[in-house]
């Protein structure tokens, strides 16, 4: 019993030798996504990582207090809907993406409240020449936007 052991051994040694085995070993392919924002926000969804090409993507940014968001820089692919539609999506094409979220900082911006008899309006200066341009104006306030 024990020499049928070691002569099975023998043939299947001696087959592998006069035998070719070729083993192909495919991983599948992946891209770097790399997913950030400016200073004054946040991003959530789809993170930083390796996707396949045709893997769906959508990040959402969120602005902070005293900012607003203003679009996405993009590398690499197109967003669905262009690059101020929050959420951003688009398909992972094949090869690496960067996508920023841009934010800007309102403290230097302000808001016109203006009072129209009895009607109040909060809105840029255009609007309320448009709105009160036949009305009495009675008050003024000028505030930071928030």
């Amino acid at each position: 019993m024990k020499n049928i052991g070691k002569l099975l051994a023998l043939v299947l040694a001696l087959a592998m030798l006069l035998v070719p085995l070729t083993l192909t070993v495919s991983a599948a392919e992946t891209n770097l996504l790399y997913v950030g924002v400016q200073e004054g926000g946040s991003v959530s969804g789809t993170s930083s990582g390796s996707y396949a090409p045709g893997t769906p993507v959508s990040v959402t940014a969120t602005a902070g207090n005293g900012y607003r968001f203003d679009g996405w820089t993009i590398t690499g692919a197109a967003i669905t809907g262009g690059n101020s539609a929050n959420p951003a999506t688009f398909t992972m094409p094949d090869g690496e993406v960067t996508l920023i979220a841009k934010m800007h900082d309102t403290g230097d911006e302000y808001i016109w409240t203006l009072g129209c008899r009895t009607q109040w309006l909060r809105t840029p200066l255009n609007g309320f020449l448009k709105f009160c341009l036949f009305g009495w104006i009675w008050m003024l306030f000028i505030n930071p936007s928030n």
